[in-house]
């Protein structure tokens, strides 16, 4: 095996790899179907912005905590946890893509959940691989991890648009609240393998 394939022979590093890169696929998959949902719906690029200010100020603002909650906590806990509670936002939010325009007093705090679920999450998933993998394979997988992030970051949102134009913004939400719950998956078997 090459070494910079080394890490993936920890299970619990695949499954942390495996879960992010369908976490990120998903979220490229939301970048494109906001804009799109808010602003063909006649939703406005004033409540786009309002959208994501929501979205971005707790997740800023939480980063801190997300840190201190994994320092306290096992970081596949924490982003466990905001895997969830993420999901079940993104359902919410196809249910409402599905079932009419955009509004203000839905997306608004929709977002604010996401953003404070990413806050949480970032800093766990920062600090989980060190404690998967031992130090000599340490600077591969995070090179692995990096790069299955800049593989969605390149694809997702190509595939995002695909499935905004064939199927709509609500399935497109859907497919990215179904990337949380792949996500969470992945951290249940990487807490098993701890």
């Amino acid at each position: 095996m090459a070494r910079g394939l080394q890490p993936l022979r920890y299970r619990g590093f695949r499954r942390l790899v495996g879960g992010q890169l369908a976490s990120n696929l998903g979220d490229a998959c939301y970048a494109v179907a906001l804009p799109w949902y808010v602003l063909a719906h006649h939703g406005g690029p004033v409540l786009l912005a309002t959208v994501l200010a929501a979205y971005g100020v707790p997740r800023t603002a939480l980063v801190a905590v997300g840190g201190a909650a994994a320092d306290r906590w096992r970081p596949w806990t924490v982003m466990l946890l905001a895997d969830a509670f993420r999901a079940a936002t993104v359902g919410v939010l196809a249910v409402a893509a599905w079932s009419g325009p955009p509004r203000a007093a839905v997306l608004v705090p929709i977002a604010v959940v996401l953003g404070a679920g990413e806050g949480l999450f970032l800093p766990g998933s920062l600090a989980v691989i060190p404690r998967l993998l031992p130090e000599a394979d340490l600077q591969a997988g995070n090179a692995l991890g990096s790069a299955g992030t800049q593989l969605a970051t390149l694809v997702g949102p190509a595939i995002g648009g695909v499935v905004v134009a064939l199927a709509g913004p609500a399935v497109a939400f859907a497919a990215d609240g179904t990337s949380f719950v792949v996500s969470a998956v992945s951290l249940l078997g990487v807490r098993r393998t701890q």
